[in-house]
């Protein structure tokens, strides 16, 4: 038992979580992601065969308003979710389709190299809160094959 804020004996003062893992937000990426379908380019990392989970933002506004009906069923734990498991290479390939043989740049990267170029920015004193710095990491993370893609979709009866 712990103590209220007023001093009292109680059962307050817990703190629970929920943890939302739901790859990359899919509708965002398309536009400022390794893909860009606007700008017509890619940036493919590691040969571009992992795969990774993405979600749209409507299915992970779904997923909160899951959470936050079902707390109990919730409470402590992580909740997985997805709307698609796929490539940047099939990702690319889709995206090339739609816009039917326009010219699009493609750059080869390794994720890998992109974080020792912002480690040794960090050594040299750039702005850890740098977005661009940052976003090699979270590269490196989703698009190496480092974090593995979730092949099933579950939360609560959604």
């Amino acid at each position: 038992m712990g103590k209220t804020k007023d001093g009292k004996e109680g059962e307050g003062g817990g703190l629970s979580y929920t943890i939302v893992n739901c790859g990359v937000i899919f509708d965002l990426s398309l536009g400022k992601g390794p893909i860009s379908i606007p700008e017509r380019f890619a940036e493919i990392l590691d040969g571009g065969d992992h795969l990774f989970s993405a979600s749209r933002l409507s299915t992970i506004g779904k997923a909160v308003v899951a959470i936050l009906t079902h707390f109990e069923e919730s409470k402590n734990r992580q909740i997985y979710i997805q709307d698609i498991v796929l490539s940047q290479n099939l990702l690319l390939v889709l995206a090339q389709r739609y816009t039917k043989g326009e010219r699009w740049t493609i750059k080869k990267a390794d994720t890998e190299e992109l974080v020792k170029e912002s480690d040794e920015k960090l050594k040299n004193g750039a702005d850890p809160t740098e977005f661009w710095l940052r976003i090699q990491y979270i590269k490196k993370v989703v698009y190496s094959g480092t974090c593995k893609a979730v092949l099933k979709s579950w939360i609560m009866g959604y």
